[in-house]
């Protein structure tokens, strides 16, 4: 599938960077919010939102793949809100 990948025509630098800052933005505060006791998961919802929202599918997929790694991760080092459970 990934072969076969190709960038759409016709997107512009500025919405390149756009994808990259989203992508950046949404791993920083996702780490964030899963590395501390309190619980701060609702601030990476406008994230995959704005993904979504922009970039349908292509953007909310990483996106979201981006946030169930690093809940999955803290998880299993037993910090953040999903250790107790």
């Amino acid at each position: 599938m990934l072969r076969r990948a190709r960038l759409p025509r016709g997107v512009g630098p500025y919405r390149l960077l756009e994808a990259v800052a989203l992508l950046l933005g949404t791993a920083g505060v996702a780490l964030v919010a899963m590395r501390t006791e309190v619980s701060l998961l609702f601030l990476v919802f406008p994230f995959l939102i704005w993904a979504a929202l922009r970039f349908q599918l292509a953007g909310a997929a990483p996106c979201s793949l981006i946030v169930t790694v690093l809940a999955v991760a803290s998880t299993a080092e037993g910090t953040g809100p999903f250790s107790d459970h």
